[in-house]
């Protein structure tokens, strides 16, 4: 169902989650095994293939991303808009 989900969003399709959110914790994220900081790429192929997940990164790459563009000045249209602090 992911795999198709991405296909979807790549071929530039809406894709609509259905998702209940609840307490319990039945996949915890932080036993994803994806950064190759962390884990060896025998464990991220393993944790990509038995979830699904080929097509996840690791939220580090969001976060260093994120940092970036707060220390990236703020640019349109080509016209210096502001530095981000």
């Amino acid at each position: 169902m992911v795999r198709k989900a991405v296909e979807n969003n790549k071929a530039g399709k809406t894709v609509v989650i259905d998702a209940k959110i609840i307490h319990d914790r039945p996949f915890p994220v932080e036993i994803m095994q994806l950064d190759p900081e962390l884990a060896t790429e025998e464990e991220i192929k393993a944790c990509k293939e038995r979830y699904e997940a080929e097509d996840l990164i690791p939220i580090r790459v969001f976060l260093e991303e994120g940092l970036r563009s707060q220390r990236e000045p703020l640019v349109k249209d080509g016209v210096y808009i502001a530095q981000n602090e």
